[in-house]
């Protein structure tokens, strides 16, 4: 279990990334406009400006083990059963 960045040393308790807000709308406003696609992996970064910029959009070989592994639960938590069933058609 880290307790900091190993890099940068920056604490993970209390750090509250910014304009997360403002990332998950652009996200969701982005992914609006692509609905053929269904599972994207949108990579965003907040620049020296304070801007949000979209760096790439990954349409295939997205890997779920991380996110889940990381925070010891499911990637879709009370969705899981939907999502199942979506896989499966």
């Amino acid at each position: 279990k880290y307790e900091k960045h190993p890099n940068t040393g920056i604490k993970f308790e209390n750090y509250k990334i910014p304009k997360i807000k403002e990332i998950i709308n652009i996200a969701y406003e982005c992914h609006k406009r692509t609905p053929h696609m269904k599972i994207l992996s949108w990579d965003f970064t907040i620049d020296k400006n304070d801007s949000v910029n979209l760096i790439e959009v990954n349409t295939l070989g997205q890997s779920i083990w991380f996110p889940q592994y990381v925070n010891a639960k499911s990637a879709f938590g009370e969705n899981t059963k939907y999502m199942y069933s979506f896989i499966k058609r």
